[in-house]
């Protein structure tokens, strides 16, 4: 069931929590608009931004990792950013919510004017303020290092890149050069989405190591 915040108590009463279902995929407030490219822009290089990764990917990501681990993706469907979270061995997810005003909440109690004000507060704030004893914890180890990636191997897009994703966009590399790591949703096929200044697209994963 959706539960309105307001109808716990300010210090979320663990026996009112205890009534309270935490959905695999919850929000609280079903309207919403699309996020502004300037979030997108700054999110981008943050540890715990994946970009578009799919709900099973990023399950795998988190699957035993330490409580607290997290990451952020966007789900294109719903339009919405995910928090996927690790938590007693189990991987939940919750739907933030963009306001028309382009605020962010999780629920009507806290507004945000960006995202990442929003993951900070739940880096301190457990989130059983909004799903009680279900979900006691916070936002603790974003699930990358890094967002930079030194360049190890050069990259020539135009003869090397793969026959086999010929509707990707791939992007030249030479050695030495820092990689800005946007994207993860092609992971699983060793491709990664990133910049270099003002280029952007795909890479193999093989040509850069973390800095």
């Amino acid at each position: 069931m959706y539960v309105k915040l307001t109808e716990l108590d300010q210090k979320a009463n663990p026996e009112e929590a205890k009534n309270i279902q935490v959905m695999p995929m919850y929000e609280i407030i079903e309207h919403g608009s699309t996020p502004s490219e300037e979030t997108f822009t700054r999110l981008n290089k943050k540890n715990y931004y994946v970009g578009t990764v799919s709900r099973a990917k990023s399950k795998s990501m988190l699957q035993d990792k330490p409580d607290g681990t997290y990451l952020v993706r966007y789900q294109t469907e719903k339009r919405k950013f995910v928090i996927s979270i690790s938590y007693l061995q189990k991987v939940r997810h919750v739907l933030i919510n963009c306001e028309e005003s382009n605020y962010f909440n999780l629920s009507t109690r806290h507004h945000f004017s960006d995202l990442e004000d929003l993951i900070e507060y739940y880096s301190t704030s457990p989130l059983c303020e909004i799903f009680g004893n279900r979900l006691n914890i916070r936002l603790t180890n974003p699930v990358l290092t890094t967002k930079y990636y030194k360049v190890i191997q050069d990259f020539d897009a135009i003869k090397l890149k793969p026959q086999t994703f010929p509707d990707l966009e791939f992007i030249s590399m030479k050695r030495g050069e820092t990689v800005l790591l946007i994207d993860l949703v092609q992971d699983d096929n060793l491709l990664w989405y990133g910049q270099i200044n003002d280029k952007i697209g795909y890479f193999p994963e093989r040509c850069v190591i973390a800095e």
